[in-house]
């Protein structure tokens, strides 16, 4: 991959972090959560397209997202999301949730915005060959040793 095609990763996973953030919490208020399904599949589509955008037709991507499954939106976006890169040429090869040893433990990785650094490198290593790492769980809190 060149330069350009990796400042073009870039540009799309900052969107979609940014996407993803603005639906997280959108509709979230006093009593019932509504959910326009909707909106949350456009956004999709539409991230989709940018990251469809920035790689060659037939890339092998992998998608790493929270274990959230109780959230109607987040499950909404996630699933089109995935169907939306595979209309665009892009293979998802996988799709793994993060760990999270506990409440406490997702709560610290919604609140940091990152998740352990070895959930990505076990990741990679199981799939060979990716083109790129799709993140819908922010980034990976890294260290000087990672």
């Amino acid at each position: 991959m060149d330069t350009s095609q990796q400042k073009k990763l870039a540009i799309a996973v900052v969107l979609l972090l940014i996407a993803f953030a603005f639906l997280l919490f959108r509709g979230c208020g006093a009593g019932e959560m509504r959910v326009d399904k909707d909106f949350y599949r456009t956004a999709a589509k539409r991230s989709a397209d940018a990251i469809s955008g920035a790689l060659p037709s037939g890339s092998r991507v992998a998608l790493i997202s929270l274990p959230i499954e109780a959230s109607p939106p987040y499950e909404v976006f996630c699933t089109q999301l995935e169907e939306s890169l595979g209309k665009g040429g892009i293979n998802v090869v996988a799709h793994e949730k993060v760990a999270a040893s506990d409440p406490d433990a997702l709560v610290g990785m919604l609140d940091s915005g990152s998740f352990p650094a070895g959930d990505l490198q076990d990741l990679v290593g199981r799939h060979p060959g990716l083109s790129a790492v799709i993140s819908l769980a922010g980034a990976p809190a890294m260290s000087d040793r990672d």
